[in-house]
């Protein structure tokens, strides 16, 4: 009988199983944990969003929660932070760049005033900013990450880890979540786009505004990039949503690079996956509204700060710098960011200890001093108009526009907890933003969820927790602060920047789960089995979002997400060359700038849109029309146009559902 020898692989496969078989019991009943813990969660959450037994989830999510943190509370899931000394001093040649590039960059404020970008003080500004960067960068430069790259492909080719096609994979997937209908979905345009509208059309005729003075006032980074697209493509309502849709999906890889640096790859890809396909980051995508600028921003400048403090390199803190500079001129929810990270910052040095503020206090002011000159255009505007630069956040903290409606603490406290629920109970009402009072996350992300956050704060000593925590906890902030109008608490819109690290939670939380879950197959190929078995739990979460934004949310906007607006310019276009056409609004609401930038054929002076029919002004010649829109219920309109021309034809114009829309009055001159 022939014998076969082992081999030393064989031998340690078959050791390594041994182990695993003979572990398998302990293993098996940490996998029980794990799926008993999600199972109560899932069971919490779906009672609480049932809003009938809240009771019984609250008990249950407590049950949850104590298991969870008690199978988990040893589990060092974080990256740890060590500061390194710091780096060499600059040399006498590149400090000297520094300052006169800062100096420069400084000095450009006396070019901006009017509220206006200059070509020399943009010149002096950016130009002086990136000599300020270049002489203090400390990392690989071009000819030396051009020969990383010779050689990686010198010794056998570029190879492509397994994370960078799945990251590839989730953005196509975000893609598809995007762009999918987008041109019909959202179908009516809204006055905020309008705004947008206007102001990049300025843009493009050479008015280059550094903030919006449109009531009531607005931060201009997104104009100038649907300027940009406007250029190239045309304007239209496709190109702001558009616009939107790309900052979107460009804030996919950037979760990942945020979720990787804090945990590890899978929390990274689990936090991208979940941006991608969650319905709350898919409508901010998609709404074309500058708000979707926020979340990019915060996660870039948590990436920049998670590795400054690790590294403690020059270029990581200018990077986060940079970035929450220019950030104020996204959306002004991110005006909390700067004190969020400075407190952030703050809380990390202590836990950090002594080393840090002797090796990272020099470098952190050179990242302070990198955001205000980042800032120093909009910071000139801030100086010469305070009054509208704070304007629209003045009319939510303070009575500015309307009395706060009882005590200010009173109302803040209430509002804090709304924006606590917004997550697993009652979100947004606004039809735009969410379908109105579900919960900002669907069950198995909000169960997910709150593990994650219970898990983060047990441990907010360990790696980068305190961080995101103050970071998430001050994203929030601007939605809670709306005290003269705590009935738009909680608002999906004032608290979207906190979508840039929002995910890490629940993603940390499934990771840890299935890892323990893993422990119920006992196989060497425990890895791959167990995230076979995890792709059905990802799909569901695909589709139970799919479902609430393409069927719910298209289900409750308003006329059943017609395009409103739209159709009441085509109507007025149609009329062209037969007589004066109006739209009368009062007592219903339409928005006469938002048909007009639609408008076609009539001229752009064209603006009847009024209150009342000005039967004083309309005098018809024989032969001549005239068009009156209305609401269908505006009966008395109605009748007092049938009275005054008895010569009349009245249509009513209906949706795709059959429901009357708006009526059209068509009178003859006799």
């Amino acid at each position: 009988m022939q014998s076969h020898e082992i081999g030393p692989h064989h031998a340690s496969r078959i050791t390594q199983y041994a182990i695993r078989t003979r572990d398998w019991p302990r293993r098996l009943g940490r996998g029980v944990v794990a799926l008993a813990v999600l199972a109560l969660a899932l069971r919490a959450q779906s009672l609480i969003q049932g809003k009938v037994f809240i009771a019984d989830g609250v008990l249950l999510y407590s049950l949850a929660l104590a298991g969870f943190l008690w199978a988990f509370r040893q589990e060092a899931w974080e990256q740890p932070l060590e500061v390194e000394p710091t780096p060499a001093p600059l040399p006498p040649h590149r400090r000297r760049w520094a300052i006169s590039g800062g100096a420069a960059c400084l000095a450009s404020a006396l070019l901006f005033g009017g509220n206006r970008f200059r070509p020399l003080g943009v010149l002096l500004w950016l130009g002086g900013l990136a000599c300020f960067v270049v002489a203090l960068d400390d990392g690989p430069g071009p000819a030396q990450m051009w020969a990383r790259l010779r050689k990686k492909f010198a010794s056998g080719g570029l190879h492509v880890p397994w994370s960078a096609v799945a990251l590839a994979l989730i953005t196509l997937l975000g893609a598809f979540y995007r762009f999918y209908r987008l041109d019909a979905l959202p179908a009516d345009m809204t006055a905020d786009i309008g705004h947008l509208w206007v102001d990049s059309e300025r843009i493009l005729h050479g008015d280059y505004l550094i903030f919006s003075t449109i009531h009531p006032g607005r931060e201009i980074m997104m104009f100038y990039l649907i300027a940009a697209y406007v250029r190239i493509f045309g304007h239209s309502y496709f190109a702001h949503k558009a616009v939107a849709a790309l900052i979107g999906l460009a804030t996919i890889p950037l979760v990942y690079l945020l979720g990787r640096e804090c945990f590890n790859r899978r929390v990274g890809l689990l936090a991208a996956l979940f941006l991608a396909v969650a319905k709350w980051p898919v409508i901010m995508s998609r709404i074309g509204w500058r708000l979707v600028l926020g979340p990019p921003f915060v996660a870039l400048t948590c990436l920049s700060l998670v590795r400054a403090l690790r590294g403690n390199r020059r270029r990581d803190w200018l990077a986060a710098g940079l970035a929450l500079g220019f950030s104020l001129y996204t959306y002004n929810a991110l005006r909390a960011f700067v004190p969020a990270v400075i407190l952030a910052l703050g809380l990390q040095g202590l836990l950090l200890g002594r080393r840090f503020w002797q090796h990272a206090l020099s470098n952190v002011s050179l990242g302070a001093l990198a955001m205000v000159e980042a800032f120093v255009p909009l910071g000139r505007f801030m100086v010469d108009d305070p009054e509208r630069f704070w304007f629209r956040i003045a009319t939510r903290i303070t009575s500015r526009e309307r009395p706060i409606p009882g005590h200010p603490l009173s109302i803040l406290a209430r509002n804090l907890w709304k924006t606590a629920l917004m997550f697993n109970y009652q979100g947004d009402h606004v039809s735009l933003a969410n379908p109105p009072f579900t919960s900002q996350l669907d069950p198995l992300l909000a169960a997910l969820f709150v593990l994650g956050m219970a898990y983060c704060l047990y441990r907010w000593r360990r790696g980068a927790n305190a961080l995101l925590l103050v970071v998430f906890g001050s994203m929030l902030l601007p939605g809670a602060l709306s005290l003269a109008f705590p009935q738009e608490v909680p608002s999906a819109v004032r608290t979207s920047s906190a979508l840039g690290v929002l995910f890490l939670f629940p993603a940390v939380s499934l990771d840890l789960l299935w890892r323990r879950a893993q422990g119920l197959i006992p196989s060497e190929r425990s890895q791959w089995m167990g995230t076979c078995a995890l792709l059905p739990l990802l799909s569901w979460i695909c589709l139970l979002n799919f479902r609430a934004y393409f069927v719910s949310y298209e289900a409750s906007l308003p006329n059943r997400n017609y395009p409103f607006h739209r159709a009441l310019a085509e109507a007025v276009d149609d009329f062209a060359g037969e007589g004066p056409a109006y739209i009368k609004y009062v007592p219903y609401w339409v928005d006469g700038d938002v048909v007009r930038l639609q408008l076609r054929r009539q001229p752009p002076q064209w603006n009847n849109v009024v209150p009342a029919v000005p039967f004083d002004q309309i005098h018809l010649k024989p032969g001549e029309r005239l068009l009156v829109i209305l609401h269908p219920h505006d009966d008395e309109a109605l009748a007092q146009l049938r009275a005054h021309y008895p010569c009349h034809v009245v249509l009513t114009h209906r949706n795709q559902y059959g429901e009357p829309v708006f009526l059209k009055f068509i009178a003859e001159g006799e």
